[in-house]
This record gives C-alpha cells, sequence and structure tokens, in this order.
C-alpha cells in the first residue's frame, strides 16, 4: 500500500442473529462504515469486501452488500510550524 493512495469510505451491511427474538424480530442489521486506503474504486470494494468477511462471525452475516465512495485524494501532512510560518509570512 503506497501512502499516497486515495482514501475511500465503504458500507457493508450485516445481520445479526439473535438468541432469543426481541419484539418479535428474529434478526437485527448493522451498517458498518470503514475508511480504506485503495489505489481505485475495484481496490477498495475488494479490500471492503475481505474485511467485511473478516469482520463476519458465527452470529454474524455479511449480507454481500457494499457502497464505496471516494473522499479524497491523499493529502501531504504539513507542520503547524510550517503552516505558522506561511501566516505570519516569516
Amino acid at each position: 500500500m503506497s501512502n499516497h493512495e486515495p482514501f475511500y469510505a465503504a458500507k457493508c451491511v450485516f445481520r445479526h442473529h439473535q438468541h432469543e427474538p426481541i419484539d418479535g424480530k428474529k434478526y437485527i442489521y448493522e451498517d458498518r462504515i470503514i475508511l480504506i486506503h485503495a489505489e481505485n474504486m475495484d481496490d477498495a470494494i475488494e479490500k471492503a469486501e475481505k474485511e467485511a468477511n473478516e469482520y463476519a462471525d458465527s452470529g454474524t452475516e455479511y449480507l454481500e452488500y457494499v457502497n464505496v465512495f471516494h473522499l479524497f485524494d491523499y493529502i501531504l501532512p504539513v507542520s503547524y510550524t510550517h503552516l505558522r510560518a506561511h501566516e505570519t509570512k516569516a
């Protein structure tokens, strides 16, 4: 993974099986959103699905629904001192 890969957000949907129904419902659904560094959208989807399958356990089912959004490209970090120097024109 390059430190300069863009950021993506991925939302995956899970179904949790209840041992005892709550208010007559057997399942609870979870939207889980994670932040991903990836080379491109396809890479982000692949990484999100891999992570979702690892997250799912015996009581949780990954419903194979993933929605990925490109957030922003890599932003080079700049030190506070560097920013102050520009503000004060030092």
